[in-house]
This record gives C-alpha cells, structure tokens and sequence, in this order.
C-alpha cells in the first residue's frame, strides 16, 4: 500500500492501466482536500481485478504498494455520512484496494470504563481483551459484534460513542479464551468494510514512550 500523498487519480490509473479497464478510481482525502494515501479502483472486469492484485509489492514513486481486494461497504464514511449498514465480509467485484492503512483513532489504547455502547458480564477478567482501531463508520455495533465472535466467545463489548450516539471506529472487546484473542490479533493490518484495520491487545501501547530519549 502506501501511496504518496502526492499521488493523483490520474497517477493511480497510470499504475493499474495495464491490468485492464478501469470503471472508477476514487482517491480518499481529508476533509481539507489533502490526500490520506487510499484508493478505491474499480475494474470493468473480474480478471482484471485479479492482476491488479497481482501489483501488491510493486514499486509507486519509490514506496511499495499495498494491494488488495475491495471487501465489504467500500471507503469508510465520514461521520455522519453515508446511509444503511455495509457488511465487513464478502467478495469485491472488480475492485481493488490501494491503501496506506487505517485512520488515527483519537489516541485511545486503554479501555475505558463504561463509556460508549457496550455489552458483557458483569466482573469478569479482561486478560483477553483487544483494541481494534479505525472500523468503519458505516457498519453497527451489531455487525462489528457478529463478525468478531466469529473468533471465539466474547464476553464485554465496548464501542465508544459522541454526543450524537455514533461510534468512534474504535472497539475494546474481551475475549473469554486465550484462543479467540489470538484468532482476532492475526487481523490487524487487515482489511474489513473497505478499510485497513489495526488489532492489538487492550493497553499494548501503555506506558510506551516513557524514559525515552528524543532524537533529533
């Protein structure tokens, strides 16, 4: 992945063209118009799609680029955008993912209390538990639920929320076995809903940067 913040439509087309047909090439941006290194490329044919994964590794501008296949509700709405509910599981048609990975996720690594939407039991040991930053905004609590149990028994779920009850893109969910945490952790840096996701144990990065020398 990794697309320059310099890099265009017309560059990203330049780069996929030999692949096939092109429907579409959306380049995601800020809300200030800059660029955030993702593309959403759209192929007119399923074949042509599967070479564009082929580009996985190779060289843009100097980077390697991340490939992959387009999954789930496409780019990730801002909040507030967007309607209906998008599914993080399934197959793209024709679609290809340029991307340099997931949003920043408001700086929160510690689970929190007892903020945000949540389900669980009562006291029970968070020695399982999970960060996942930068989900989509366009999918539910439910679905996110759904899909992460998938991994193994969940027992308290935490989706922190704004004054306007919609989720951050950041979830805290406790695993009851060592098993199912392990089955989550092996989806960071994957792609859910369109988006690249990180997934990492509740807490990894306490403490993290202190005593530490600055270099210049």
């Amino acid at each position: 992945g990794s697309l320059p913040f310099s890099a265009d439509e017309a560059a990203v087309r330049g780069h996929f063209q030999a692949c096939g047909p092109i429907a579409s090439c959306e380049l995601l941006r800020t809300q200030h118009g800059k660029s955030r290194g993702i593309a959403f490329v759209t192929f007119k044919e399923q074949r042509c799609a599967a070479a564009a994964l082929e580009l996985h590794g190779s060289d843009f501008d100097g980077r390697p680029l991340r490939v992959g296949p387009g999954i789930g509700g496409g780019p990730r709405e801002p909040k507030g955008g967007g309607k209906g509910e998008g599914k993080g599981k399934g197959k793209g048609k024709g679609k290809a993912k340029a991307a340099r990975g997931g949003d920043a996720e408001d700086g929160e690594r510690a689970p929190p209390e007892d903020k945000g939407v949540g389900k669980g039991k009562g006291k029970e040991s968070r020695e399982f538990e999970i960060f996942v930053g930068g989900l989509p905004y366009a999918l539910s609590e439910e679905q996110i639920r759904k899909d992460f149990g998938e991994f193994g028994e969940i027992g308290r779920f935490n989706i922190p929320v704004d004054d306007d009850r919609q989720h951050k893109g950041i979830a805290f969910i406790n695993y009851l076995t060592a098993e199912g945490m392990d089955k989550a952790l092996q989806f960071n840096d994957q792609e859910y809903g369109g988006v690249w996701i990180r997934v990492q144990r509740a807490g990894a990065d306490k403490g993290e940067g202190k005593g530490k020398a600055k270099s210049a």
